[in-house]
């Protein structure tokens, strides 16, 4: 329980304080005390804060005075004790009682002598005492949960030691939300529907934000804390305490205490499979990552999960190609689909083709460590597997798939970086090819420079400035030189191609390319002109400029 206003009254060396406003506001709480001398900024009133000041540089200034109680108020400060009445400010006026009385705000008086070291030191003494109450409380809360632990290993008993410390109902539902625990004699069948409902439309919260929320029953009788358990790993289900609208500090460290009970005993649960495939997907995202100490940690880690992370060859990115496809998914939760079923697919497929190499989701992506047994794959036999797996997918799912590969170095270490590389080949390879298909990163190398080291909105400015004349034609006109422009250069000017590819007459591209011409002044066309057009045509694919 928090310190108050009233508590720090009753502490003996301060008895002879006097409040002569706001008294209504005895119960607001003390987290810390401030010395307020030079008013004039709400920025030194702490929230919380109880103040002690003298009003020495506006003794005399009652506008200000009330101005101060005013921005008290506004930063919740817990409440004022004015020292040296009589001495420095002259009388405690009845406009500043009367504000105080009005706001609630705690309005003390100091007996005149009294030094600010004789009130702050016994408030310091007071607030330190009840931190380590709650130390102690914590310790004995920690104590009981985990000898709970030990003796019973049941979440049976530890909702309800929670239940006896708070002294109301508690209930736990685990990560498929169902009642599995609850304390004094369980919930009734229309609360534990309404909770569960509650549950599910909060899911996401609970695992993206980790916080508490509390709920009203529909018929309004109680409020109710729903506490998620989750960690960066694991969702272990949600626990529920009933009355929770005056729940203490302390109430909250015995549920905090419980939470983490509630957790260990569930993970002690988890079916000895599902912990190996937990611990091999903890494993794979910090190969992703290159996550560990050194290479020897890498490589006795992967050891002890069956890996051979030391014979990966290659590491192969594919997903569902989506970019100028006729068979686009028609939304975001059937792409979702798509990629999960692709994932399967790939894992039966990689299992038959190449039982050691590992299969990972990440970041949208599927992640091949290619791993074969026999010799080392040479770059043809690598393209083969990659095409292989995208012409199965496309068959199977009836989506085209791009591959990136990144064939690895010598060094473990560098599978991070293949990671990158495998991705990045994927993502410029749609990008500047508009179709699916396998790319190696040594084929698009330059372009992954581009990506990482380019200023964007540089490239955007002067791409814009570059194509500007056409562009400002095309809208005035309401004409198509830009994809004129754009075609003539990727055919390498051949007119006939780029009049085949528009549907358009070989004289009509002459024209457009002659008009195209004279809006610059120079033949774009020509070298060097053209290679920076060509560059700008890129950095639009890149970065969708």
């Amino acid at each position: 329980m928090k310190l108050t206003v009233k508590e720090i009254l009753n502490i003996e060396q301060l008895k002879t304080l006097q409040v002569v406003a706001g008294s209504n506001g005895l119960s607001n709480a003390v987290e810390g005390v401030s010395v307020l001398e030079i008013p004039g900024s709400n920025a030194a009133i702490k929230s919380g804060h109880i103040l002690v000041s003298a009003f020495y540089s506006i003794a005399h200034k009652s506008d200000e005075q009330l101005g101060i109680i005013r921005m008290m108020c506004s930063s919740k400060a817990s409440g004022l004790i004015l020292c040296h009445v009589g001495m420095i400010l002259p009388f405690v006026s009845r406009e500043l009682i009367d504000v105080c009385t009005e706001l609630e705000l705690p309005l003390i008086v100091a007996p005149a002598p009294m030094e600010y070291i004789d009130i702050i030191s016994p408030i310091l003494d007071r607030i330190l005492e009840k931190r380590n109450e709650d130390l102690m409380h914590a310790m004995d809360v920690y104590d009981k949960m985990t000898n709970l632990i030990l003796e019973e290993n049941n979440a049976d008993c530890i909702v309800a030691a929670l239940g006896r410390l708070l002294n109301r109902t508690v209930c736990f539902f685990s990560h498929n939300s169902i009642c599995i625990s609850a304390s004094q004699g369980g919930i009734c069948g229309k609360y534990n529907s309404y909770i569960k409902q509650k549950i599910d439309e909060n899911f996401e919260r609970f695992i993206k934000e980790k916080r508490d929320i509390e709920i009203l029953l529909t018929d309004n009788s109680t409020t109710i804390l729903l506490s998620p358990i989750v960690s960066s790993m694991m969702y272990y289900g949600v626990l529920v305490v009933f009355n929770a609208s005056d729940l203490r500090r302390l109430d909250y460290i015995s549920i905090r205490q419980a939470k983490n009970s509630l957790a260990i005993i569930t993970i002690n649960k988890t079916n000895l499979k599902d912990y190996n495939n937990l611990l091999k997907n903890d494993f794979i995202k910090d190969l992703i990552a290159w996550n560990f100490k050194d290479e020897q940690d890498a490589l006795k880690r992967s050891s002890s999960l069956g890996f051979d992370i030391a014979r990966i060859q290659s590491v192969i990115a594919l997903d569902i190609f989506t970019g100028f496809d006729d068979n686009k998914p028609e939304s975001e939760e059937h792409l979702k689909k798509l990629r999960n079923d692709l994932y399967c697919l790939v894992l039966r497929e990689v299992r038959r083709m190449a039982e050691p190499s590992i299969v990972a989701s990440h970041e949208n992506k599927i992640l091949i460590f290619l791993n074969i047994k026999s010799a080392p794959l040479t770059r043809a036999e690598t393209a083969k597997i990659a095409e292989l797996l995208r012409n199965t997918a496309r068959s199977a799912l009836g989506n085209n798939v791009s591959a990136g590969v990144s064939l690895r170095r010598e060094s473990l270490s560098s599978i991070k970086k293949s990671c990158i590389e495998a991705v990045d080949a994927l993502m410029i390879g749609n990008k500047i090819f508009c179709s699916s298909r396998t790319v190696f990163y040594e084929e698009v190398e330059i372009f992954g420079l581009l990506m990482r080291n380019m200023d964007c909105s540089k490239a955007k400015e002067i791409t814009q400035r570059l194509f500007g004349p056409i562009i400002s034609y095309d809208r005035e006109n309401n004409g198509e030189l830009l994809e004129t422009f754009k075609i003539l250069l990727m055919s390498d000017s051949d007119t006939t191609e780029v009049a085949d590819r528009m549907f358009l007459h070989k004289n009509t591209v002459l024209q457009r390319k002659k008009k195209i011409i004279s809006l610059y002044g120079y033949d774009p066309f020509a070298i060097p002109y053209r290679l920076q057009f060509e560059f700008a045509i890129m950095l639009c694919s890149l970065y969708g400029l």
